[in-house]
């Protein structure tokens, strides 16, 4: 049975193992070298950081990992979503989503925002995510795709906070 939850002090070296694998494997739009960037202690460190962090496991292991941030004007941006080579087309990217997505209407947002290479679009546009642009030599000068999703009606008591 999959679990979602928040990531813990106690986590952090399975994140890291995992988040290590998964950009190595998963992310081909970046170069080599700065996929050796996002395993250094630095990076590693900043995305630690970061105040939401969700991990997958099952029995124990974890299999998925989704981060994002609690910004500003109702509006929650997922920096990382990957799930491990060998768990993928199990619908654990897709759990990982929702649940941010749950989270999200939870803390009074009422958007979501988050770039994404040409290889995931239709995954994204499958859970009704919107093409809205594209970013051109952006973050780490890879091309990426802009989606977002209205997940509640915006209110300003929300995003005024």
């Amino acid at each position: 049975m999959l679990e979602i939850r928040s990531l813990t002090e106690e986590d952090k070296e399975t994140f890291e193992k995992v988040f290590g694998e998964t950009v190595q494997k998963e992310f081909p739009e970046y170069t080599e070298k700065t996929r050796d960037f996002f395993i250094t202690p630095k990076y590693l460190a900043r995305m630690w950081e970061l105040p939401v962090k969700f991990g997958a496991f099952e029995e124990g292991k974890m299999l998925g990992y989704i981060i994002g941030d609690s910004h500003m004007g109702g509006v929650a941006p997922v920096f990382w979503l990957a799930v491990l080579v060998s768990n993928q087309k199990q619908g654990i990217g897709t759990q990982l989503l929702e649940y941010y997505e749950k989270w999200a209407v939870e803390q009074g947002f009422h958007n979501i925002f988050l770039y994404s290479p040409d290889r995931n679009l239709d995954f994204y546009k499958a859970r009704g995510y919107e093409l809205i642009g594209q970013h051109k030599h952006g973050y780490f000068d890879v091309d990426d795709w802009i989606l977002a999703k209205t997940i509640a009606e915006p209110k300003e008591e929300n995003f005024l906070k």
